[in-house]
């Protein structure tokens, strides 16, 4: 899987993982991460772990990807700024006001990586 299909991707998956926190994620003033925890191994505490499974869905996973899906994302086209417009669009819904698109030049030539 070529870098240009798979970010779209992993731009859902930060948005499935901010969802967990919703409008939570700008006012908490803590980090999320501690010490490892005994119980689940991981550096995250345990009630950060307990809030992502509580808020945590395969389907709206799923829906994000398939929605992500609709639009042809080859770099330096418009269905790919309207792919990235949506994400924008989706994490703003998600209460996170700091989201911006970033832009970089491109020539205009096709580029295809198998």
């Amino acid at each position: 899987m070529n870098l240009f299909r798979s970010l779209p991707i992993a731009l859902c998956a930060a948005a499935l993982v901010m969802s967990c926190w919703n409008a939570h994620a700008q006012t908490l003033p803590e980090s999320p991460l501690g010490p490892r925890s005994p119980v689940t191994g991981l550096l995250l505490k345990d009630e950060t772990t307990g809030t992502l499974i509580q808020n945590s869905s395969g389907d709206r996973a799923h829906h994000y990807v398939s929605h992500l899906y609709l639009w042809s994302r080859d770099q330096a086209t418009e269905p790919y700024e309207e792919a990235a417009a949506w994400v924008e669009t989706q994490l703003r819904k998600l209460g996170l006001s700091e989201v911006q698109v970033d832009h970089f030049p491109a020539d205009g030539y096709p580029f295809w990586i198998s």
